[in-house]
Parts: C-alpha cells; sequence; structure tokens
C-alpha cells in the first residue's frame, strides 16, 4: 500500500524524519570533531603532503597510486585542495564532505 504524501498529515512528519537526521549529524560534527586524522587519513593524504613537503611537488604517479584495491584521483586531488586551504584540519573536511552529502541528498528529494 503506497503513501499519499501530497496528504498533509503525512507531509510534516516525514519532513521532521527527513531533515532529523542531518541536524543530528551537523550536531555530532561539530560537537564532537577532532582536527586528527583517522585511520587512513594517515596514509591517504598524509603520503601525499608528506612527499610535497619533501621534495615541493608530486607527480601523477602519486595520484593515481593504488589504494584499498582502488585509484582514487578525484578524491584525492579534493582532500589536497581543502588541506592546502585549511592546514590539514579535518573538522573542515568533515564539514564540507556533510555538506556536499546533504546538498545531494536534498536534490534527490525535491527531484522525486
Amino acid at each position: 500500500m503506497a503513501i499519499n504524501i501530497s496528504n498533509n498529515k503525512f507531509r510534516i512528519p516525514l519532513f521532521i524524519c527527513v531533515i532529523s537526521s542531518p541536524i543530528l549529524l551537523g550536531f555530532l560534527i561539530t560537537r564532537f570533531g577532532v582536527n586528527v586524522p583517522f585511520w587512513d587519513e594517515w596514509f591517504t593524504p598524509g603520503d601525499l603532503f608528506n612527499k610535497i613537503h619533501s621534495s615541493g611537488h608530486i607527480s601523477f604517479p602519486d595520484l593515481i597510486a593504488q589504494h584499498n584495491e582502488s585509484r582514487k584521483v578525484f578524491p584525492k586531488l579534493l582532500f589536497l585542495a581543502v588541506a592546502s586551504l585549511t592546514h590539514w584540519d579535518t573538522r573542515y573536511q568533515m564539514a564540507i564532505f556533510f555538506n556536499g552529502m546533504f546538498d545531494l541528498n536534498q536534490s534527490f528529494l525535491y527531484r522525486s
């Protein structure tokens, strides 16, 4: 049985359910987010930062190097851009990726 969401009886509870999760996650990030790289963040962007600081540049093979059985070029570029702007403050990375996922979620929600 399909629920008719055009009915006002379901619209407000549905909106509360949809918006409560991002609000809670945003609160948790701002309240408990710490500026310490976690787990493989020491190796994914960390090795690139070490190479940049030791030799002054990185090469294309550094960007396409294998990581966890895949080659993630664009996330590495995004990590480098955000980290260079924020001096590798991981709280900014959490906030930026959270906002990106929230915007993507909202675009899918309003599209359907």
